[in-house]
Order: structure tokens, then C-alpha cells, then sequence
């Protein structure tokens, strides 16, 4: 799997610890944000193979934008 293309990042600046969602070579993505915490992670009772992200509100709107408004 690789990466191809940036599909919308975060206004935080453009700092290498920025949320983004990318697009990978097999038509999948990849969210990148940041950490939850424990207590969230525990309600959502995951298991061992996913993962979950926290994006802020700016990134929000940066992805609704880049959906055309949805």
C-alpha cells in the first residue's frame, strides 16, 4: 500500500503533526489525527485491529469543503 495523494488537511498550520486524510494506491485512506483518550477508547470497544482518531473541528470543515459541502 502507498500513498498517492492528500486528500484534505487540517489548516493547524502545516506542521508535521497535522490531521489529513490521504488516498492509497488501492483506492483505500488513511485518517491521520489525533490520539483519544482511554475513556473513549474503552466506549468504544474496539478490538485489537482498528484504531480510531479524534479530528477537530477545523479539520471537519476542511473535509466537508473538499466533499463539496456535504
Amino acid at each position: 500500500m502507498k500513498v498517492v495523494r492528500t486528500i484534505v488537511d487540517d489548516p493547524c498550520g502545516a506542521g508535521p503533526d497535522c490531521p489529513e486524510f490521504l488516498e492509497t494506491d488501492d483506492g483505500g485512506g488513511i485518517a491521520r489525527g489525533y490520539k483519544i483518550p482511554d475513556e473513549v477508547r474503552a466506549y468504544l470497544s474496539m478490538p485489537g485491529n482498528e484504531d480510531a482518531v479524534y479530528w477537530p473541528p477545523t479539520m471537519m470543515n476542511a473535509l466537508r469543503s473538499a466533499l463539496g459541502g456535504a
